[in-house]
């Protein structure tokens, strides 16, 4: 289980909904009552726990500035979060609510394919 604080969630959230990778400032933008200083703190315990990256370096006005991006995704954060029988439990529930047959098929494609893996 990957445990987040509320302030790392929202950061995750911040590039998870991005096409690019943000800075430190960027991300204050978007954030609602939050310092950058807090925003900076929280990106280091990201970076040192291995769930972002520096993305690239780009320049914001004269000075150059580290720009993130997520290394965990939204899909593996909320993974870790479920254990493996509620997953069984959720996707059973998923495909007996499933009407559309073309979606069906591809989930069966998949399912094939990985039974092929093992």
């Amino acid at each position: 289980m990957i445990n987040l604080t509320k302030r790392e969630l929202q950061i995750m959230e911040c590039l998870w909904n991005s096409d690019t990778a943000l800075s430190s400032r960027e991300i204050t933008e978007i954030m609602d009552n939050v310092s950058q200083n807090t925003v900076k703190n929280t990106i280091k315990k990201l970076l040192d726990n291995k769930l972002v990256k520096v993305g690239s370096i780009g320049q914001s006005g004269t000075v150059l500035t580290r720009q993130y991006v997520p290394i965990l995704t939204r899909q593996n954060y909320i993974s870790s979060l479920i254990s493996y029988e509620d997953k069984k439990e959720i996707v059973a529930d998923f495909i007996t609510k499933m009407d559309n047959k073309k979606e069906l098929k591809r989930l069966d494609e998949l399912v094939q394919e990985q039974e092929e893996n093992i």
